[in-house]
């Protein structure tokens, strides 16, 4: 459930997770988990959202996201 809370509410799921479930120790590695999955959807929209603002080509997105993704 702490991917769950994390993924879908960002920050207030994550430290909710930590404040609330402080001796459950896979709850808050699965909520760190998913907040680093938030963070990187967040990430993604932000890079797309700037190279269709700049109106980069696709090929230029594409090793950008890619670069992205491998981190």
């Amino acid at each position: 459930m702490g991917f769950v809370y994390a993924a879908i509410l960002g920050p207030v799921g994550y430290f909710g997770v930590k404040a609330f479930s402080r001796h459950n120790e896979v709850m808050q590695y699965q909520a760190g988990r998913g907040f680093r999955a938030w963070g990187l959807v967040l990430g993604s929209c932000v890079v797309l959202a700037g190279c269709a603002l700049l109106n980069i080509s696709g090929d230029s997105t594409g090793n950008i996201l890619t670069a992205l993704w491998t981190l």
